[in-house]
């Protein structure tokens, strides 16, 4: 009775087979995760731009002459937002840093490394 192993395993697979596709067959889709960026920007203060493997969040940004800005690195790969009045040193993975404006203008910005990722801040009068 050699033939019995194997017939055993055929039908053991075919009533598998038959359980599975019974059971419905479609699974229920995966929730898509809220972005914490927005929050996270909202809890670091004001003037603070996030870096993420999608981008800057915001995108563009509103100041007033003598603020801050602070990009915060939220990656895991060194960035250089560079463009108008700044030229940051590559800021390390989840590293920070800040620059200060002095003058009311508006100005567009690049990743220097990753440069799809570009953004926009304007600097107002106090």
């Amino acid at each position: 009775m050699k033939w019995f192993p194997k017939a055993g395993a055929v039908a053991l697979a075919v009533s598998l087979c038959l359980v599975a596709a019974a059971c419905g067959g479609q699974a229920q889709p995966t929730p898509t995760p809220v972005p914490q960026s927005a929050v996270d920007v909202a809890q670091l203060g004001p003037n603070v731009i996030l870096i993420t493997d999608s981008g800057f969040v915001p995108k563009e940004l509103t100041v007033k002459a003598g603020d801050s800005v602070t990009f915060v690195n939220q990656t895991d790969q060194i960035h250089q937002p560079t463009g108008g009045p700044m030229f940051g040193g590559g800021i390390m993975p989840k590293g920070r840093w800040s620059f200060q404006v002095s003058e009311a203008e508006s100005f567009d910005y690049v990743d220097y490394r990753f440069p799809e990722m570009k953004g926009k801040i304007t600097v107002i009068s106090p």
